[in-house]
């Protein structure tokens, strides 16, 4: 397993299509270290995970905006 830390104070949540199926997306950005970590979840786990992960990352203060 690999370990990616970044420090997040913003995150952006959508859809991509790639080769025809499409992923919603969480996107953690952090500026300071000029990083973004972008997860693509699979469609039949995607919207709870989503909903989770936003709800989250907002009780500790970072923004966040949807496509």
């Amino acid at each position: 397993m690999r370990t990616i830390e970044i420090w997040p104070d913003e995150i952006e949540g959508g859809d991509t299509e790639r080769e025809g199926v499409f992923y919603a997306t969480m996107r953690f950005i952090d500026r300071e270290a000029e990083t973004a970590v972008v997860i693509y979840l699979q469609p039949e786990i995607e919207r709870g995970m989503i909903a989770d992960l936003y709800g989250w990352a907002q009780s500790r203060g970072m923004t966040g905006r949807t496509n």
